[in-house]
């Protein structure tokens, strides 16, 4: 699967916060590495990717661009469906810290 759909455990503190979805996408050039790929409940995007966290403009990168292909397909296609690892909500703690 190139495509994840984290699913926010409802007793997490992000359960609470202002992500709305949460996805991984599996890395093109390391098939090892998965970016996490999130939406705020105020339509902002951000991904794990060096190409986002490492450029104060936050452009939009290929991982971005995947998942709104991918939602405006109507999800077309398959994607697996995860319980969020403990470590992809520590990455989205990050995010909200990078956010401007």
């Amino acid at each position: 699967m190139n495509i994840i759909k984290y699913q926010i455990k409802t007793n997490s503190k992000l359960s609470k916060r202002e992500f709305a979805e949460v996805w991984g996408v599996r890395s093109d050039s390391k098939p090892d590495k998965i970016y996490t790929v999130a939406l705020t409940k105020k339509g902002v995007w951000s991904c794990g990717c060096p190409r986002w966290t490492q450029n104060a403009s936050r452009p939009e990168c290929k991982h971005i661009r995947k998942i709104k292909q991918f939602r405006e397909n109507g999800f077309a296609g398959q994607f697996e469906d995860q319980t969020m690892p403990e470590a992809v909500e520590e990455k989205l703690n990050r995010f909200s810290m990078a956010e401007v």
